[in-house]
């Protein structure tokens, strides 16, 4: 009975040995090694890491928005697995060009993941805070990443977190007085 068991014990290590394997050589010791080596193997544009913008870690999971070589933004989910960082989900965030998101344009379309994140853009000067079920986004200026032909033209990255987005959410862009302007 005893060997019975050590020789079960050794099968299932045996059989396990390609899964720990291929693990160890999918994983990176820092998380955008993870999203730079995927973004190499892309042939895919949307997916090509051209400039990375932001980066927002939680627990064990970074999430990258960056600009391919398409000009638009695409946000990247790497996880931390057994033996390092892997890469996961990535979505575009855009299917126009940055460079096509006119001025006072609101991002009405926007991109939900997992009901984790939601994101998009703007180009308003006029938008002090956006809600996404009452959570607060993170709007990020890309002045430094994007050159602008127009200079009154200031796009801006939204974005909003959360474990628990529901995919009909309601996403509020308000003005300095805390006024709906887009809902």
């Amino acid at each position: 009975m005893k060997y019975r068991r050590i020789a079960l014990t050794l099968l299932l290590l045996v059989g396990a040995l390609p899964f720990f394997i291929s693990e160890y050589q999918a994983s990176y010791s820092h998380p955008i090694d993870a999203l730079m080596d995927s973004s190499l193997k892309q042939t895919d544009e949307l997916y090509q890491v051209k400039q990375v913008i932001v980066s927002s870690k939680r627990k064990d999971e970074v999430i990258f928005f960056y600009l391919n070589n398409d000009e638009s933004v695409t946000a990247a989910f790497v996880s931390k697995g057994l033996f390092g960082w892997k890469n996961g989900l990535q979505v575009t965030g855009s299917s126009s060009k940055i460079s096509d998101v006119e001025t006072n344009q609101f991002a009405k379309s926007h991109i939900t993941v997992s009901n984790r994140i939601k994101f998009g853009l703007i180009a308003s000067t006029d938008i002090a805070d956006i809600r996404v079920d009452e959570e607060q986004a993170t709007i990020l200026p890309l002045d430094f990443y994007v050159s602008s032909s127009s200079p009154e033209k200031k796009i801006k990255l939204w974005y909003a977190i959360s474990d628990d987005f529901s995919q009909n959410s309601k996403v509020e862009f308000l003005n300095a007085q805390g006024e709906i302007m887009v809902e």
